[in-house]
């Protein structure tokens, strides 16, 4: 470790399981953290699709390099909106086959696949994709 840091500034590798108190800037090239500040912005999926709506908003060629997201919804917010698509789907005979995640679950926990509108949980914050 350099001479003249202190105690709280001498790491090589800070874990945390939340965001940690270390400031990222002043970090060494020798020193590593595990969490970063805004993370969560491609962490979590609802997150996630939010932010590639945004990156392709910004242009045409954005539009093109980020178009590698199925039709999303997330529910309860976008519930109207997914009940029109699977109405849509139903009249031209197309099979309604979705994935349900929840939104701020880890390690495919909570994944589950819907072939009938009632499947969908209302009571947590979940992304389903075709």
């Amino acid at each position: 470790m350099p001479h003249g840091q202190n105690l709280r500034s001498t790491f090589n590798l800070y874990w945390s399981w939340s965001k940690p108190k270390q400031t990222v800037n002043p970090l060494l090239f020798t020193q590593k953290i595990n969490h970063f500040p805004k993370i969560s912005c491609i962490t979590r999926k609802d997150n996630l699709y939010r932010t590639l709506l945004k990156a392709q908003s910004r242009n045409k060629k954005c539009e093109k390099l980020f178009d590698i997201v199925p039709k999303t919804y997330i529910i309860p917010k976008d519930y109207q909106q997914f009940c029109l698509n699977w109405a849509t789907n139903d009249c031209n005979g197309t099979d309604n086959i979705w994935i349900m995640k929840p939104a701020g679950s880890s390690r495919g926990r909570g994944i589950q696949i819907i072939t009938e509108i009632y499947e969908i949980r209302m009571e947590e914050l979940v992304v389903v994709q075709e």
